[in-house]
């Protein structure tokens, strides 16, 4: 029709045109009275815009106008122009450009012609092209996709929604200079690049959000604490007397002891009179601004740099002042107004310089993460470069809004850390020699109080046992957890170590106990389903953190950080260790796309009942099993089960369901005994070479994932003892990893084989005809370490 898509097609020619244009300087001149004055194309620039002066009549500048809507006064509109640097100006430069291409349709106004049916068109785009794609530049921006996937995919009629005033705010009292009297008012005039319409200022300190089970106050720095034994220490987000606050608390003074101070907020944040403030929306004042989601260190400090300066040129139209809202104690909002200048209004990076520069031993970094998300493998790096590169004698400070979540994953990511870099590895916790009224009683965290002692791994696990046993279900029960602790050859003493780490941090919150809780939450039937499916997702949140720290524990204890600690050449990131393991990838995204199975308890543990397998001694020998493969909870199970059969036209007994293409030599079978592996090797006609004889040679592929080791000629694979018949899946592990894992699955057993005075625990499964039904059954066998062989054993030395 030559309507929709070309004139989408038009409206981008120009804006690539006029973008050329403007490095060329080539004047353009255009007849229309909107283009009054010639434009040199688009400037290439980081230009701001100019700020409009407020217009005589209040009621034209509103969103909630028919003529705000032909504006495209859109919410997703406005969060577009507040992330983008110089978004302000590119709307405005697409709106012309638009307006230029309207003979037979404007985008603009069609979105208004549509909003009702709730249809929308792809958001406006900024006019800034690099030398890169456009594809690269909006990889470069992972907070747009954030914007356009939570407003146009999941709220579209949101994303097509305006502001609608509503009179929740409180007047302030009439003044007598002229300036507006409400804050909706005020919010609706503003035309800043990040305060911009609709938009207000908040309070970062809100009532009650001091924990009142914290044993120490700090004035001006709420929820402050210092982790036990570890200079580390985690706070909400502070006013500029609080920083001082917690430098003079920590013990620094000028050209005393460092701090490395870690913000870890993703959301803009400014200083004004000495006080942090954060960007809301007017109509959603006491919720955290979505639009951010995944952007960086320096897009954000430029976010607020530029906040600053659209706060300095609104206070100029308001005689040098600034309206902000504040929080009462019993919820309610009110409006103030501020009064500043150049000297009051800061970002924290500038606050942290002028800390520095008087003289003060603190160093900042700013560390975005996303509330209640788990940080990034990036940040993970971040955070260990920064922590590998401080003095020993450096104390570490976190922040975000609360001082809850992510400060506390941030102090125990530096903890582990610090175990790591000062004691080497295995990491192991530290004994913890201070009673808990002692750290209720301030001690200075000072150097570690254990020394180099060291608590063993089995103290960890019976003081965290003893403590589960009672519950009917608990973390361990998370299938994917067992999974993840025994695919690391140094998972379980690496866990053990996260652990009592987490619980060191737990002052506000143990990451551990929100996972169970959440899931908790999750299987209450009579809890509407609203509230279960907000539990749900905020519980896989927080499995995917607990998930990403183990990882991160057992990426410490590898060689792969040597290199940080001056222990050797290997010097790898997280990121890239991580890169290299594709089966720990296939286990986070299976907690992002299915989170439903691994938060709902089976039935078998919904109702406490004596052990299924009807013998307590082989329970406690299963419980008791701390093996890095063979661990607490798993079995031995055979690896023929009731259903396989021989092939009807090619019957090789211990060799199950083999098959030929026919007309190629090429064959398949189940994973085989000793004896059948023997057996179809001479079918096939590779046998020993003997001098002057013909053998066929036999290339045998195996795809199996999971771990199998066999025991007396017979295949065994690893299974969860309440799921014994679920397979152990490890999806994209490489071969060398699952012969890695089997090779410490063999050790384990011959470790648990010589303890037991040469006994092994195994399951079989046997089908009742009777019932129709098949039941897992353990069964002792006497067996010899060197009956223990791996596959690769197996194949490679047939002959034994």
């Amino acid at each position: 029709m030559g309507r929709g898509r070309t004139t989408t097609g038009m409206v981008i020619a120009t804006l690539v045109y006029l973008n050329r244009i403007g490095a060329s300087g080539k004047i353009v001149t255009f007849s229309t009275p909107f283009f009054a004055v010639c434009s040199i194309g688009i400037p290439r620039t980081n230009s701001i815009g100019r700020v409009f002066d407020a217009g005589s009549t209040v009621a034209d500048n509103l969103p909630n106008s028919e003529e705000a809507i032909r504006r495209g006064e859109y919410a997703v509109i406005r969060s577009l122009t507040r992330v983008l640097e110089g978004g302000v100006e590119g709307k405005r430069q697409v709106d012309k450009v638009i307006d230029k291409c309207a003979s037979m349709q404007n985008l603009r106004e069609a979105i208004a012609n549509y909003r009702n049916s709730i249809l929308q068109r792809d958001a406006l785009r900024s006019s800034s092209f690099g030398h890169s794609s456009f594809a690269d530049w909006m990889r470069a921006r992972p907070e747009l996709y954030s914007i356009i996937r939570r407003l146009l995919r999941r709220d579209p009629m949101g994303a097509l929604g305006y502001a609608s005033l509503k009179p929740s705010l409180m007047k302030i009292a009439e003044s007598a200079d002229g300036r507006p009297h409400e804050m909706g008012v005020v919010a609706a005039l503003r035309n800043g690049e990040v305060l911009g319409s609709q938009t207000v200022l908040k309070s970062d300190h809100c009532p009650g959000c001091q924990n009142p089970s914290l044993p120490e106050r700090v004035e001006g720095a709420p929820n402050f604490r210092e982790v036990p034994g570890f200079p580390v220490y985690g706070v909400a987000n502070p006013t500029i007397d609080g920083i001082l606050s917690v430098i003079q608390r920590i013990g620094s003074s000028k050209g005393g002891r460092p701090i490395f101070w870690h913000n870890m907020r993703e959301e803009p944040v400014i200083y004004i009179n000495r006080k942090p403030f954060v960007l809301r929306e007017v109509e959603r004042p006491y919720k955290n601004m979505l639009e951010y989601t995944g952007i960086d260190r320096e897009r954000v400090e430029r976010m607020e740099a530029r906040l600053k300066e659209d706060i300095l040129r609104e206070a100029e139209r308001y005689g040098g002042a600034i309206m902000v809202i504040h929080e009462t104690d019993d919820g309610q909002i009110f409006d103030a107004w501020e009064h500043v200048n150049s000297d009051s209004v800061k970002t924290p990076l500038e606050v942290f310089k002028y800390l520095e520069a008087d003289g003060l031993p603190i160093k900042y970094a700013r560390v975005p993460i996303t509330d209640g998300k788990a940080p990034k493998s990036s940040d993970f790096d971040t955070l260990a470069a920064n922590i590998a590169s401080a003095s020993k004698d450096t104390s570490f400070v976190f922040n975000c809004q609360m001082g809850r979540g992510r400060t506390t994953t941030g102090t125990v990511i530096a903890c582990l850390l610090k175990l790591r870099i000062d004691y080497g590895r295995p990491i192991r916790v530290l004994v913890d020699d201070m009673t808990r009224e002692e750290v209720d009683s301030g001690s200075s965290s000072g150097e570690e109080t254990g020394g180099n002692a060291a608590a063993s791994p089995s103290s960890v696990t019976r003081v965290r046992t003893g403590t589960e046993q009672g519950r009917a279900f608990g973390i361990d029960d998370i299938l994917l957890l067992w999974k993840i602790t025994r695919l690391f050859e140094n998972g379980v003493e690496c866990r053990e170590a996260l652990d009592a780490v987490i619980d060191r941090c737990s002052a506000l919150q143990n990451l551990r106990q929100a996972v169970l809780h959440y899931r908790k939450v999750v299987n209450q039937q009579h809890v509407e389903p609203r509230v279960r499916r907000v539990a749900l997702n905020r519980g896989a949140e927080y499995l995917e953190r607990y998930f990403r720290l183990i990882a991160f524990a057992a990426y410490l204890g590898s060689e792969a950080f040597d290199g940080f600690c001056g222990e050797g050449e290997l010097r790898m990131t997280f990121k890239s260790w991580l890169h290299q393991r594709p089966e720990v990838q296939a286990i986070k995204w299976s907690i992002r796309l299915r989170p439903g199975r691994f938060f709902t308890i089976p039935e078998e543990l919904r109702a406490p009942q004596e052990s299924q397998h009807g013998d307590a001694v082989m329970e406690a020998t299963i419980k008791a099993r701390n093996g890095s493969v063979l661990g607490t909870g798993s079995i031995l199970k055979m690896y023929f089960f009731p259903g396989q059969r021989t092939s009807s036209h090619i019957q090789i007994h211990g060799a199950p369901h083999v098959y030929k293409v026919d007309g190629y030599p090429v064959y398949s079978m189940a994973t085989p005994t000793i004896a059948g592996a023997k057996e179809m090797l001479a079918y096939l006609g590779a046998k020993p070479k003997v001098e002057g004889s013909f053998a066929h040679k036999v290339i045998l592929t195996d795809l199996r994932e999971e771990a199998v080791v066999y025991i007396n000629g017979i295949p065994f694979v690893l299974r969860e003892l309440h799921k014994p018949v679920d397979t152990l899946k490890h999806v994209g592990i490489t071969g060398p990893m699952v012969e890695h894992m089997e090779a410490r699955l063999k050790e384990d057993i011959v470790s648990e084989v010589r303890q037991s005075g040469g006994r092994m625990l195994l399951h079989r499964e046997e089908y009742n005809p009777a019932t129709n039904q098949s039941s897992v059954i353990g069964y002792w066998e006497n067996i010899f370490a060197d009956d223990v062989k791996t596959p690769a054993e197996v194949l490679c030395c047939p002959k034994r």
